[in-house]
């Protein structure tokens, strides 16, 4: 810290945590990450107990970021693995909330998440 800097540092922020984040304890928001099992349990209620879990933490307040990875990687699953066909609208499960849950970080990665569901 050089010289007239004291008590001009901001919150402190872990390496590699999201830009905005501030150090535990501080109540600054943080956004989480929503992974490809999660999805998948929600929509197939495979198994139940974590299915029920997926489904209350995609219900909760809390901000969810779903990135256009994670989307076409729940595509591939759905069609490979539980063989659900590709063509059609958002699946059922994803209609019962408002739109401003569903965060696309860019307009650009949900049109590609869609062209891989057509």
């Amino acid at each position: 810290m050089g010289p007239g800097a004291r008590g001009r540092e901001g919150p402190r922020v872990e390496p590699g945590a999201a830009p905005g984040a501030s150090a535990p304890g501080r109540g600054a928001p943080l956004t989480a990450f929503i992974d490809t099992n999660v999805i998948i349990r929600h929509l197939t209620g495979d198994p139940p107990a974590v299915a029920r879990r997926a489904t209350a933490a995609l219900a909760s307040d809390e901000p969810l970021l779903l990135c256009d990875v994670v989307l076409a990687e729940c595509v591939y699953v759905l069609a490979s693995v539980y063989e659900v066909p590709r063509a059609g609208g958002p699946p059922h499960a994803f209609r019962h909330r408002p739109p401003d849950h569903h965060h696309h970080r860019h307009a650009r990665a949900a049109a590609r998440a869609r062209h891989l569901r057509a």
